[in-house]
């Protein structure tokens, strides 16, 4: 009876995607898509920015012709909040 009921457990843990994100985090390959979108270049640094009910991720971009663009994007709905130039007038 013990043996049965351990199968059962195992069968329901089975069912169950443990390598899926929690949705405060399901959007990391649209948030880095669209950075690269805007900004076509290097990621140099990336930075994961808790928020009450969420995260953000920060891209910091290194482009070919030497601008530096910082792309920051809601990990829960794969928006970009926020693009600003890193270049120092």
């Amino acid at each position: 009876m013990l043996l049965a009921s351990v199968q059962v457990a195992n069968a329901d843990v089975g069912k169950t995607d443990s390598y899926a994100l929690p949705p405060s985090k399901v959007h990391l390959k649209t948030c880095q898509h669209e950075a690269l979108r805007l900004h076509p270049g290097l990621i140099d640094e990336l930075r994961v920015l808790p928020q009450p009910k969420s995260f953000w991720i920060r891209y910091k971009i290194q482009m070919r012709g030497g601008a530096e663009w910082s792309v920051i994007c809601d990990l829960s709905s794969g928006q970009i909040v926020r693009d600003q130039s890193l270049e120092v007038n």
